[in-house]
């Protein structure tokens, strides 16, 4: 499937907008000598985590650690890694590697990080460095590893090759097993403000209106965010769910079951999140306009209870093997059943 706003590769820019305090913090690791060899870069997905990675280790191509004592902070943007992105582009980089989902097959349905790619790995940093800077393997991201290749990527954090280092990348909510977690250095990368959004945004839509989304998903935002978004026709999503919410009351509980199995049939996994994000958010507003009605507190407590439950049900929907369409189909039914008492 063709993207209607193609995104360039995390490192195929020599532009990174933003995160000067963890450029500053990685530059003192390697002034340190690169004291650990794996790092976790943590935050909002879509921030540019992985961009941020791939700049460091252009960095340490430029400069070795032997070298440490000679070299200032100089922000990553005044560097020129033409050459490197250039060779990591025709595959042929010596020392910075890339894994990710779709390095084998552009049609991974599962989106996970498998054994066989860190095997891949393995094969690609055994032996010595034929020269002096660092090897550098950047994962993207460490959420979407199943199992066994989070315990291969495990055996190879705990022995690494010299001059070796692990950049793994996750994204905020998702979890990394703990025995990874622990050897690493946790480094947090902190949201992009809205001026650098947008910033960042206009250079793949220009006509981009950065106001329709802060209204839209409020606390979550950054570009990758957006363009998913965009990609998967978040207007017309709101506008679908909207028409539901707004003829509610349904007197007939199949009315419910039908909308919610229609909704199921038309999305994927990206359309499902963001159907349910939009979801949480029109009962997050309902309680709020409800506590300006100055209603009966017991009416604004049955909302809050709908929205507390229905999230902690959303947020343990993996650790429980929950249905999706479930999930769907019981905040839809709670929200009927709170609009009829509403017109009590």
């Amino acid at each position: 499937m063709t993207n209607k706003y193609p995104l360039k590769k995390p490192y195929e820019t020599n532009e990174l907008v933003g995160h000067l305090e963890v450029q500053q913090q990685l530059y003192r690791l390697y002034k340190s000598g690169l004291t650990r060899n794996s790092i976790i870069l943590r935050g909002l997905k879509g921030i540019g985590k992985a961009t941020l990675a791939f700049k460091f280790a252009f960095y340490l191509q430029q400069n070795s650690v032997e070298n440490k004592n000679n070299v200032n902070f100089e922000p990553f943007n005044n560097m020129d890694f033409s050459r490197d992105i250039d060779l990591l582009l025709s595959g042929s980089h010596p020392n910075v590697m890339h894994v990710h989902p779709y390095m084998f097959e552009e049609d991974n349905l599962r989106g996970d990080i498998k054994v066989d790619h860190i095997r891949w790995l393995k094969s690609k940093i055994t032996g010595t460095i034929s020269n002096k800077y660092m090897r550098v393997c950047v994962i993207d991201s460490i959420c979407n590893a199943n199992t066994s290749a989070c315990n291969a990527l495990l055996k190879m954090i705990e022995e690494p090759p010299i001059n070796t280092m692990f950049i793994l990348i996750n994204h905020s909510g998702d979890a990394v097993i703990q025995t990874i977690k622990s050897r690493c250095m946790v480094i947090n990368v902190d949201n992009l403000d809205i001026d650098d959004i947008e910033k960042i945004t206009k250079k793949t839509i220009e006509d981009f209106d950065i106001n329709k989304f802060i209204n839209l998903i409020k606390y979550k935002i950054s570009p990758g965010i957006i363009i998913n978004l965009l990609e998967n026709n978040v207007f017309e999503i709101r506008d679908e769910l909207n028409d539901i919410l707004n003829n509610m009351p349904y007197n007939n509980i199949n009315n419910i079951i039908n909308i919610s199995n229609n909704l199921s049939k038309k999305i994927n996994e990206d359309r499902f999140f963001i159907s349910i994000e939009l979801l949480f958010l029109w009962v997050n507003k309902k309680v709020h306009s409800l506590i300006d009605l100055d209603v009966n507190r017991l009416i604004v407590y049955k909302w809050t209870d709908c929205w507390s439950e229905n999230s902690i049900k959303y947020k343990a929907l993996q650790d429980l093997n929950l249905n999706k369409d479930q999930i769907i189909l019981n905040l839809l039914q709670d929200v009927n059943e709170l609009m009829q008492i509403n017109l009590k």
